[in-house]
């Protein structure tokens, strides 16, 4: 299964706040399986307070549609074969070149660690990373 990154704090950086991405950022991610592919969606409080915002944001991306559920927890699919597997937080420190996942959704669960950091490793830019998936 193919594994692509989006990154949404580095478009908020180079394009709505106007200057270049600070080597460090962190903030909350899911992981999404679409078809064949599997995607990591990394974003910063400043643009999805919540998973479940995120998940809003990249489905509708993707021509997605979806909905809350009540209380407003999740965001979920209306459209078969794409499923939020679960979330966590990120921290990436471009200039030691290391990617920290962790943590948990409250919304989503745990997010799937298992081959994980092997597939972090093969998306392009991330090769000589060190990967650490807690």
């Amino acid at each position: 299964m193919a594994l692509f990154v989006v990154d949404y704090s580095r478009e908020h950086y180079e394009k709505r706040a106007g200057g270049p991405a600070p080597p460090e950022r962190h903030g909350k991610f899911i992981q999404v399986r679409g078809g064949d592919a599997e995607y990591l969606v990394f974003s910063i409080r400043e643009l999805h307070r919540y998973h479940a915002d995120i998940a809003r944001t990249f489905l509708a991306s993707r021509g997605v549609r979806g909905a809350y559920n009540q209380p407003r927890h999740r965001f979920e699919s209306r459209e078969a074969g794409w499923r939020v597997l679960g979330g966590g937080l990120w921290s990436v420190d471009e200039g030691r070149k290391v990617l920290e996942l962790s943590g948990n959704s409250s919304a989503y669960g745990k997010y799937r660690t298992e081959g994980l950091a092997a597939g972090l490793r093969r998306v392009e830019g991330l090769g000589d990373y060190t990967i650490v998936v807690k």
